[in-house]
């Protein structure tokens, strides 16, 4: 009878051990929109169970490109001016317009450009459609500068 006791304890504190593991590491919602900000659209990507952000994903290089806002809505232009290009970023991302200047934000609300910024080092893959499915991993580092 002892051992089934201690059996159950384990089974409960695996779960719970489980369950707090998903909490943690389940990805982020948008950020909170501050005050005096608009919400911008942006497209990204529905949430999914896995992989969990940060543990692979298919990647190739993304030219670099503009943040530009075109009437309620984030868009995205090579740096070279060439074209607008379609991306779609991960669960969570969002952009706003706080001080008539429009803001890309991470999930954890940190800005990561802002309008008229150039970001690159980017790695994506391509969809069936020709969007590109932004993705990060542990090693992905973004560079934002101000456009020339």
């Amino acid at each position: 009878m002892r051992s089934g006791l201690v059996l159950g304890l384990l089974l409960l504190g695996a779960v719970a051990l489980i369950a707090g593991a998903i909490l943690v590491l389940s990805p982020r919602g948008p950020a909170l929109l501050p005050p005096r900000a608009t919400p911008l659209a942006l497209r990204t990507q529905p949430w999914k169970p896995w992989p969990i952000g940060g543990f692979g994903c298919p990647m190739a290089g993304v030219a670099p490109v503009r943040v530009e806002v075109d009437g309620g809505a984030m868009v995205f232009e090579r740096a070279d001016g060439a074209h607008l290009v379609s991306l779609v970023w991960p669960y969570g991302y969002s952009a706003r317009l706080l001080d008539g200047n429009g803001e890309l934000v991470a999930p954890d609300g940190t800005v990561l450009a802002q309008q008229d910024q150039v970001i690159s080092n980017l790695a994506g893959s391509s969809a069936d459609n020709g969007d590109i499915v932004i993705c990060f991993d542990m090693a992905s580092r973004p560079l934002v500068e101000s456009a020339p």
